[in-house]
């Protein structure tokens, strides 16, 4: 009996909590960083590609609004041409 109580005194009680030691980064948890920084990756690329389209698109439209305005001011510039004629 003498044994039994000791045993339970000293050995019956719960362990305390050790904290367990940071493991070193596994293949898995290197690919998952990887993956998430292509993501982030691929994101800002076609952020940056639609951004350059956008400007690409607004700078034709420009381009070819002179055009249409030079042509029509040239026809004005002609008409006026042919009535100081006519005068």
């Amino acid at each position: 009996t003498e044994d039994l109580n000791f045993l339970r005194k000293n050995y019956g009680r719960k362990m305390p909590v050790i904290a367990e030691p940071e493991r070193g980064e596994s293949h898995h948890s290197f690919f998952i960083k990887e993956m998430e920084w292509m993501a982030k990756d691929f994101e800002r690329e076609r952020k940056y590609k639609l951004g350059v389209a956008k400007k690409a698109a607004k700078g034709a439209i420009g381009y070819l609004r002179g055009l249409k305005t030079q042509e029509e001011k040239k026809k004005r510039d002609e008409q006026l041409q042919v009535t100081k004629r006519a005068q």
